[in-house]
This record gives C-alpha cells, structure tokens and sequence, in this order.
C-alpha cells in the first residue's frame, strides 16, 4: 500500500492487519510521527516498511513490534535524529537503509542483535561510530563506512577493527574511517579475507602514527579501487604491488610521502 499527499491519516488502515507493504512516500505533514506509534501496534505483519524523504524525527519504540519485518527504508529523512533499541528486536531484519539521515549520529546500541541484516547503508548519515557487537552479523553483505569512536566519550560505545574479523561476506565498497593506533585490532579485522570487496577507502586520523598500520589493512588482491587519505607514513605499503587487479589509486593529503612504489607495473593500474 502508498500513501501520498493524505493530509491526514486514514484510520481505516488500521484494519488491513494483514498488510505486508507499506510506503509512505514523501510525506511534510507532522501528523506521521503522531500516526506510527498506533500504526506500528496493529501492522503486525508488515514486511517492508518505506517512509523515505518523510518529515519524522524519530521512529517510536512501537517499531519493536514489526517482528516480521525484512526490510527499513529511511533515506533521506533529514529530519531523523534517533533510533529506538527496540529497533534490535527485529530479527527478521534484511536491511536498514538510512542513508542521507544528515541528522542521524548514533545507531542503536544493541545492533549486534539483528543478526539476520544483510544491508546496512549509513552513507551520507552523521553516525559517528559502529557500536560494539556489529560483528555478531555475519550475514552481512553491504556495509558502506566502518567508523571508529575517535576517542572521546563514544570511546566505550565503539567497536574496534577486530569486529571486521567475521563479516567476510561484505562486498563492493567499504569506507574506514577514524584509523589509528590498535595494530593488534587491525591485523585481526583479515581485510584480505573481503573477497567480495571491490573499493576500498583508508582515512587515517592525522593526530596517530600510522606507518605499521598500513601494513597489516592489506586488502583482497582482486581489488579494483583503493583510497588512501591522511596517512602521515613516509613510504607506501608492501602489499599495494600486490593488486595486480588494481583500476583506481587515490592519494590524498599524504604529505609525508618520499617515495613510490614502482606503480608502472601494477598492470591494470589506469588512473592515479
């Protein structure tokens, strides 16, 4: 079912309890958020939920409720600022799309409960960091940007490197953000073991070392598209001649850098 341009809520939907579908498409109107708690309580059976481009500021705790529920779209909820934890008892979950959520920083701490969730699209979101426990989903396949905590008070909250260990299902492109210190945490994240990952984006946090670092993120050697930003090392590191599949090789704001490696004879290399 599409609602549209309703200036109101049609109650009669409370009826259709064995609704599978519902979109609601770009809906101003404040009366949403009012609407959903009631809506959540009686659509029981909803499979796939879509308020994308909607007004809501929140999603009531009621979503809990949505056991059966597969699929989340949110995108482009500017609006948006917080996620329930009940969110985490939807089990069923197959993917959550918030991306474009500008005023969302925080994803729901028990997150390691959806153990089922396949997609996790956040770019374009203001998440600050991947809560602890993101490695209990082992289904994953789209994970767009794994950020560190970056210190400060999301420090506790924050998974680490090691928590990439077990996701080897991940796949197109991944963006690390916040990297520094923990080489022990990095080197267990088996970056290599991504077989499915095609673009992958390094930003280093310019107040860390990083020259060992490096060395232990190395990728898949099937990789089409690698990113390095911020890295403050002065030399590149070993395994980058080891991409012979490599396309694309982005260096940005790289300042300490005195050397090359001999890119000339990575063999797909075609932009730099």
């Amino acid at each position: 079912m599409m609602l549209a341009g309703e200036t109101s809520f049609p109650s009669s939907i409370h009826k259709a309890q064995g609704l599978r579908s519902l979109l609601i498409r770009k809906s101003g109107y404040r009366w949403l958020g009012d609407a959903l708690p009631g809506l959540f309580k009686q659509l029981t059976c909803i499979r796939s939920l879509n308020l994308s481009r909607s007004s809501i500021e929140e999603i009531p705790k009621e979503v809990g409720k949505l056991i059966h529920l597969r699929h989340l779209n949110l995108e482009w909820c500017e609006e948006l600022v917080s996620l329930p934890e009940t969110m985490c008892d939807l089990c069923n979950l197959q993917s959550l799309d918030v991306i474009r959520c500008s005023s969302l920083k925080e994803l729901p701490l028990a997150i390691g409960k959806l153990v089922n969730l396949r997609h996790l699209c956040i770019d374009g979101s203001s998440v600050a960091f991947m809560p602890k426990g993101i490695e209990r989903l082992t289904y994953l396949r789209t994970l767009e940007r794994f950020t560190l905590g970056g210190g400060g008070e999301n420090e506790s909250k924050a998974a680490n490197l090691r928590e990439l260990k077990n996701l080897d299902h991940i796949g197109g492109s991944l963006v690390i953000e916040n990297l520094r210190g923990g080489i022990e945490d990095a080197a267990e994240a088996q970056l290599k073991n991504k077989k499915r990952l095609l673009c992958l984006e390094l930003h280093f946090d310019l107040n860390h070392e990083d020259d060992n670092l490096i060395e232990v993120l190395q990728p898949p050697s099937d990789l089409k598209r690698l990113g390095i930003y911020k890295y403050r090392g002065i030399v590149l590191p070993e395994w980058m001649m080891a991409l012979t599949k490599l396309q694309e090789l982005e260096l940005h704001d790289c300042t300490n850098l005195e050397v090359l490696p001999p890119l000339g004879r990575l063999p797909n290399l075609e932009r730099l």
